[in-house]
């Protein structure tokens, strides 16, 4: 895919900083962390400025689970038709060819996809009126001084729509409706799926001082009618790059970071995330403040 390149931090959120220069007591810099963290802090779930609540159970069943549904189209030989994958263990110091991304892989995208879910392949069709609600894709960074960097900031969803085995990469225009309370809806389903990144595209990072990566966006059903269920699944991820290239189909030009579990949508926002961390950390981490 030709993605358009973008090099800005354009937001960088110092939790040590601010606690070293704040705090003059260890209850009330414990204090200042919970505001600035929107109730994010060590142990506690994560809750968005509107009460929605992300566990931290979820986060770790994202990718330990395996999928709620298999993705329409996907050819059971494909790792993410059965659940989700993590090819680079922050944790172990290590990628599968190495301790870094490969010299040349510096830049990075957060990416999802919608899928019709295997048993119900043409859902577009069989519930036209039903959509996909996207909103609020999010890409962070956990440096290796435990500061997260997060990559884009609120930008606007792209994408389109590709051939579900993704095979020779064919796409079309996908039908992108934008929603008055933000975000876009969408469909999938009669042999294609709904590819979508930031609309930024990539930006270009310093590899060498990722601890960790965390990828989240929310999403939900409009227009159910009554009990109906088209049985949409989302799953999200995130790839490096090698800069001012496109897809070869060869693992030449990018590389996977990971891909969250497909989840199945429901008429409730809910979170969808992909992050490199163990149980253990996702534990204890003090994650950022999430839309």
């Amino acid at each position: 895919m030709d993605l358009s390149t973008n090099g800005l931090f354009l937001h960088k959120f110092d939790i040590n900083g601010y606690m070293k220069n704040n705090m003059s007591s260890i209850i009330s810099g414990f204090m200042a962390a919970l505001v600035i963290l929107g109730s994010c802090s060590l142990q506690n779930d994560l809750r968005n400025e509107g009460g929605l609540v992300l566990k931290r159970q979820v986060i770790i069943d994202d990718m330990d689970l395996p999928n709620d549904g298999h993705p329409a189209g996907v050819p059971t030989t494909y790792s993410w038709y059965h659940g989700s994958y993590s090819w680079w263990q922050p944790h172990m110091n290590q990628w599968a060819k190495g301790p870094y991304p490969p010299e040349g892989f510096t830049q990075i995208i957060a990416w999802g996809q919608v899928y019709a879910d295997a048993t119900l392949p043409n859902a577009d069709t069989v519930f036209p009126y039903i959509r996909v609600h996207l909103k609020d894709m999010e890409l962070w960074i956990l440096q290796e001084n435990n500061t997260w960097i997060q990559l884009g900031g609120n930008e606007k969803i792209s994408g389109a729509a590709y051939v579900e085995d993704f095979v020779n990469d064919v796409a079309k225009p996908a039908d992108i409706r934008d929603e008055d309370d933000g975000g876009i809806s969408v469909q999938a389903g009669s042999g294609f799926n709904f590819h979508f990144w930031p609309y930024n595209g990539m930006h270009t990072i310093d590899t060498y001082t990722i601890k960790g990566i965390l990828v989240v966006c929310k999403a939900r059903l409009i227009g159910v009618r009554s009990n109906q269920n088209p049985k949409y699944l989302i799953s999200i991820g995130a790839d490096y790059w090698k800069p001012n290239t496109q897809w070869d189909g060869l693992n030449q030009n990018n590389i996977a970071v990971g891909a969250g579990r497909h989840k199945y949508v429901t008429r409730q926002w809910q979170y969808f995330t992909m992050h490199t961390f163990t149980p253990e950390e996702v534990e204890n981490i003090t994650f950022p403040a999430i839309r």
